[in-house]
């Protein structure tokens, strides 16, 4: 499986749906989805990037986990409830983007993984040391 495309009315991207798809580089996840389970693509090698659609409200823990291939992520201002180490082991990630504020993301209390990295807001940059 190296992409992967979901159409019609899904609403939910379950826990582990695509553990361990080691060969998939591309995963579009459609406007309408707004919840992605735990785990939901971890260990996906393969994938370099992520776009959250508008409209995704919770983020399970361990989403993207282990994808060492992972450079950057852009999460959505709908977004109320981001899991515990949505990104740990991701190796090579250069950029995060939060399309809300830093107040609102502060608000958020995520921990994405491990260590120090900067979180670019609408209105400026948020520091995780």
């Amino acid at each position: 499986l190296s992409s992967v495309t979901l159409k019609g009315n899904v609403t939910k991207i379950g826990k582990g749906a695509f553990l361990d798809c080691r060969g998939l580089t591309s995963a579009v996840v459609p406007e309408g989805v707004t919840e992605i389970g735990d785990g939901a693509f971890g260990n996906c090698d393969g994938i370099t990037s992520v776009i959250l659609p508008d409209g995704v409200k919770k983020i399970g823990k361990e989403v993207f986990d282990d994808c060492r291939n992972l450079v950057s992520i852009t999460i959505p201002d709908s977004v109320t409830s981001i899991g515990s180490f949505i990104l740990d082991d991701c190796r090579k990630i250069e950029s995060i983007t939060y399309k809300g504020t830093v107040s609102r993301w502060e608000a958020l209390q995520a921990t994405l993984f491990f260590g120090t990295y900067s979180v670019h807001c609408s209105d400026g940059e948020f520091e995780q040391k």
